[in-house]
């Protein structure tokens, strides 16, 4: 799978504009990373760090079966933002409650984005099959997510 660091960038952008705007908060200098994970986890934030890992499985799985853009952007956004109001120490709850929110502000009530915010990556790919993995794979460092705020090497 080829990750498109770009246009995960761009996605991040949209996500801290809005949030910047809508909640008046802001993180700089993320970094994304994927790992291979069990298929009810999409993503995390480990508390304490400047990553957002993505499940790999779920990347390559979207990938492969989606060629449409807006939709891979209506996946990613909610997923990042998701990830990146984590960052900020919210619950896991208030997250999803928040995430789901400015889905609804951006897009509305109906919009793709909206209910993977709300019922996650089923809606676009279908139920995930059984993970069949041994273990959690390593991490796999993809590129800073941030670059506009950064005025050093992370």
């Amino acid at each position: 799978m080829v990750v498109d660091i770009g246009e995960c960038r761009r996605v991040f952008r949209k996500v801290k504009q809005a949030v910047k705007r809508i909640l008046g908060i802001e993180r700089p200098g993320l970094t994304l990373a994927i790992q291979r994970l069990p298929p009810h986890i999409e993503a995390y934030h480990p508390l304490g760090t400047h990553y957002i890992v993505v499940n790999r499985d779920i990347l390559d799985e979207l990938f492969s079966r989606i060629n449409d853009m807006d939709s891979i952007e209506a996946y990613l956004f909610p997923l990042l933002l998701h990830e990146y109001l984590h960052s900020f120490n919210f619950d896991e709850d208030y997250t999803y409650h928040l995430t789901v929110d400015i889905c609804n502000r951006l897009f509305g009530e109906d919009s793709l984005a909206t209910r993977i915010a709300r019922y996650g990556i089923s809606t676009l790919v279908g139920r995930r099959k059984a993970w069949s993995g041994d273990g959690e794979g390593g991490l796999e460092i993809i590129g800073d997510l941030d670059l506009e705020n950064q005025s050093y090497i992370i």
